[in-house]
């Protein structure tokens, strides 16, 4: 499979913007609590006897007469961790398949953590998971690249197992976004999502056109990617109205567990430009 890049070239022209509002939006996750002498400035606060006089701002001084010490916040470095569903449901979609739309994804935020010196890892999951591990490396996106390009896109999806081996892996909080169709149980969902609460989490459902809209109509032998199931049917306009209520219930469900937990929930089209869904993720600040 070849995944386009053209759209990296793109996001150069906005990297500042995307910064901000993609990225130095989780800041937070990136500041220790302690004071210090750290990278980021915090506050002023009067001198007390005891404070190391280093830290005394003179400038302050000549203004007010009064002696001031700058705090200061140390700086952790943000790792990015994209997690990408590389089950067999991905592999489907035309032109564009959903699993190629997420790595796109996955690459862009990828290339704008190495623009901005973030370390970066992209992972896969299906029935077991695929960890790369982060790297600020531009050799190491090029390989990420080969390697996405190279996987064969099978198995079923176990996000329940692969995120509770995921979560004992990760040493700190963590700008955690899992792309996937999401289309299976949403207790499964709910269980994986509470498990990596602590982290600060994006959660991306892609889907194809024909499954946001079911265009279908007639006697039609649907069959399910995953598990092999299949069944012979009629496709009318009642069914296609219930399946669109249902799918419109369900990712309903997904975005409140999200909210629930303080999550951010984004549904995309593989129609949809990945620059435009890019645009986007950066206005969620």
């Amino acid at each position: 499979m070849t995944i386009d890049t053209d759209f990296l070239e793109e996001l150069n022209h906005f990297n500042l913007v995307l910064k901000k509002k993609v990225l130095s939006q989780y800041q937070g996750s990136r500041e220790s609590q302690s004071l210090g002498q750290g990278l980021l400035f915090k506050d002023f606060r009067e001198y007390v006897l005891g404070d190391d006089i280093r830290h005394i701002d003179w400038k302050a001084y000549a203004r007010t007469n009064k002696y001031f010490i700058r705090e200061f916040e140390e700086e952790r470095n943000l790792i990015l961790r994209v997690i990408i569903d590389r089950s067999k449901s991905m592999d489907f979609g035309t032109p564009k398949k959903k699993f190629e739309y997420g790595a796109m994804l996955g690459l862009g935020l990828g290339y704008l953590a190495h623009k901005n010196n973030e370390k970066f890892e992209i992972s896969t999951f299906a029935n077991d998971l695929q960890v790369f591990r982060p790297q600020k490396s531009r050799a190491r996106l090029v390989t990420v690249l080969n390697h996405l390009g190279g996987l064969k896109i099978d198995g079923q999806s176990d996000l329940r197992s692969c995120l509770y081996q995921y979560e004992g892996l990760i040493k700190s909080k963590s700008l955690l976004v899992i792309v996937s169709d999401f289309l299976f149980d949403i207790k499964e969902i709910r269980e994986s999502l509470h498990r990596i609460k602590k982290n600060d989490v994006v959660i991306i459902q892609i889907l194809d056109p024909s499954e946001l809209h079911l265009s279908l109509y007639g006697n039609m032998f649907l069959k399910d990617s995953e598990s092999d199931f299949s069944i012979k049917t009629f496709i009318s306009s009642r069914f296609r109205s219930r399946y669109l209520h249902e799918l419109d219930h369900h990712t309903g469900q997904i975005q409140e567990a999200c909210e629930s937990l303080g999550m951010r929930f984004f549904r995309f089209s593989t129609q949809e430009p990945v620059f435009e869904a890019f645009v986007k993720l950066m206005n969620i600040a």
